[in-house]
């Protein structure tokens, strides 16, 4: 538990605004490429191997498109989670809040938060005033809202203020990918009094987001505000093969932490 009363160091990063998923089109474009290749080996006579890796392609490519392989990246990010323990009177509780930056209302121009940001606004308003009833201060740190430094009020005070949560236990962390968000979170809880640390964010990202705040030394419970799965279907849709990227995308960023880790990069 943290002791030290005093204010949290303020970042000079400069604030960005959260990028699009382009990773949605990767695996199909990556499906184009090697059709292409494909067609190529006919044409310049490997006709017998060109033969046995469309066939490969073909199962490939019906895997992802119609659910079966999206479907179990999904599951083995989301399942398993623990619970998060109790709250208990008398406590100070620090939510952390993961954003996912935010969007332009093509009507007004306003800043809204991002497609999955409202879930995990949601659930942190909800932690908060459940702490706030048992007896607890709460307060909660927000990593991912772009509008922060250029917004007054940014977008995210306004939508967790509308649910409840008083102005003055807001915070905003800095830093444009999860892994600076965990270091900005780790930074301003370093001389922060806290006895427990609730980490937000939806259930796909819980286990990646978890093992980048163990990695700064926090040991955050963890609380999944949204969940998604894969569509079972007969013919492939665009839709399995984006779940494909997303899951894809949480587990290569597990697999390069471990890995930078073995190699000495993170220290």
């Amino acid at each position: 538990m943290n002791t030290s009363a005093e204010q949290p160091p303020t970042s000079t990063e400069k604030p960005l605004r959260a990028s699009p998923r382009v990773a949605f089109g990767s695996s199909l474009n990556l499906f184009f490429l090697t059709f292409a290749a494909l067609l190529l080996m006919f044409t310049v006579g490997h006709a017998q191997i060109a033969e046995i890796l469309t066939a490969l392609w073909l199962v490939v490519f019906l895997l992802l498109g119609c659910g079966v392989v999206p479907h179990w990246l999904l599951k083995a990010l989301q399942s398993g989670l623990p619970a998060p323990p109790p709250l208990k009177a008398g406590e100070h509780i620090v939510v952390a809040l993961l954003g996912d930056g935010t969007v332009s209302d093509p009507t007004s121009g306003a800043s809204l938060p991002a497609m999955f940001a409202h879930s995990r606004i949601a659930a942190a308003a909800r932690l908060y005033r459940e702490a706030k009833s048992a007896g607890n201060e709460c307060a909660i740190i927000v990593a991912g809202d772009d509008s922060a430094e250029r917004e007054s009020p940014p977008v995210y005070l306004t939508a967790l203020t509308t649910l409840g949560v008083e102005k003055s236990d807001v915070q905003f962390g800095r830093g444009t990918n999860t892994y600076a968000h965990a270091r900005a979170i780790s930074e301003m809880l370093r001389t922060r009094r806290f006895d427990q640390l609730l980490l937000v964010t939806s259930g796909l990202h819980v286990k990646r987001a978890a093992l980048y705040f163990h990695n700064v030394g926090l040991r955050p419970a963890v609380v999944p505000s949204d969940f998604i799965s894969a569509q079972f279907t007969t013919f492939p849709n665009g839709y399995n093969f984006a779940m494909t990227d997303i899951a894809c995308h949480q587990l290569i960023g597990m697999l390069r932490m471990r890995v930078y880790n073995k190699l000495g990069w993170n220290r």
